[in-house]
């Protein structure tokens, strides 16, 4: 059976978050390190330019995250898929 990040009884939303201004290793763990002090998160993989989280949006809402990445350099949000 596939795996889905919506399950029954969850609010889990799986995105796929394109970021700008992220160049480096550095701005990865700067961003990876933000993330990660965020409540609700549950998984989540960090590139350069690119962002894959699941999250549980009864704890955490989207706003937040794109401000917390915005909070750890100079990057700005450029889209967001549910995948």
């Amino acid at each position: 059976m596939p795996s889905s990040a919506w399950t029954i009884g969850s609010v889990s939303v799986k995105l796929l978050i394109k970021v700008r201004g992220m160049h480096c290793q550095h701005c990865v763990d700067a961003v990876r390190a933000s993330i990660g002090e965020l409540p609700g998160i549950d998984v989540f993989d960090v590139a350069v330019g690119v962002i894959e989280l699941t999250f549980d949006e009864t704890r955490i809402s989207k706003a937040d995250i794109f401000a917390a990445i915005r909070k750890a350099g100079s990057f700005d949000v450029n889209s967001f898929s549910i995948a």
